[in-house]
């Protein structure tokens, strides 16, 4: 079960790291 933890942790990190990629686009423009 600990594994399955660990998987979903690890899915909800890309999630959250597509955010601040946005903001650094809006500054960009």
């Amino acid at each position: 079960m600990e594994n399955w933890t660990k998987g979903g942790a690890e899915g909800e990190t890309p999630l959250v790291a597509p955010p601040p990629v946005d903001l650094h686009v809006d500054e960009e423009f």
